[in-house]
């Protein structure tokens, strides 16, 4: 008998859990179920919105170094050109001149034969 009465109790107490819910419990829980929807959205969207900021800005890194290496490279091309075009210029205007002075020799000679077969 006690056992009946100890499950009778029992089944008084939670009786109002085994209720069904009203339409009003449910709008409540809806509206609690939008909040934290709503909250997790603006997290997640936070969180995109960050990682894409960082992306953005590792790409503007990364731009920003392969602009300094094609600026150093094209230095580096122009500093190997000075370095090998002065002295080709330089020997190539010294070839010039020792024409000239070879065709002037070659004038002086061509006279001084003609001086000596002259006589």
């Amino acid at each position: 008998m006690k056992y009946i009465l100890a499950t009778l109790l029992l089944l008084t107490i939670t009786m109002p859990a085994m209720a069904e819910l009203s339409q009003n419990d449910l709008e409540q829980i809806q509206k609690i179920v939008d909040k934290s929807e709503t909250r997790i959205k603006e997290y997640v969207d936070l969180k995109i919105d960050n990682l894409e900021k960082n992306v953005n800005q590792r790409f503007a890194d990364i731009d920003k170094r392969i602009t300094d290496a094609r600026n150093l490279t094209y230095a580096l091309i122009a500093l190997i050109g000075v370095i090998v075009g002065i002295p080709a210029w330089r020997n190539r205007k010294d070839n010039h001149t020792l024409e000239k002075q070879i065709e002037i020799l070659a004038q002086d000679i061509e006279t001084l034969k003609q001086h000596i077969q002259a006589p």
